[in-house]
């Protein structure tokens, strides 16, 4: 099974790697899983006033190659919805 890392990278430009990474069946599912990632750090953000926002995960294959990018612009957490409302 090929293996992806997802990467995360932050509103202050800042990116923390996944060194490890993980096995996948393809390209999809590891996009799935950077979207599921993506609305949990943001929730988590969220949930703890931190100073740093997750805004990207790029996905690299296992030689490297980016393969992908999920934006927080595409996924809409809940949690976002129900800050913005408390607003």
């Amino acid at each position: 099974m090929p293996r992806y890392s997802l990467n995360i990278e932050y509103d202050d430009g800042s990116t923390l790697a996944d060194e490890d990474g993980a096995e996948f069946p393809d390209i999809n599912a590891a996009i799935v899983e950077a979207r599921k990632s993506l609305k949990a750090l943001v929730c988590d953000t969220i949930d703890t006033d931190g100073n740093r926002v997750a805004t990207h995960i790029h996905i690299g294959d296992g030689s490297g190659i980016k393969r992908g990018v999920v934006s927080i612009g595409t996924v809409t957490p809940e949690c976002v919805k129900a800050a913005l409302k408390a607003e």
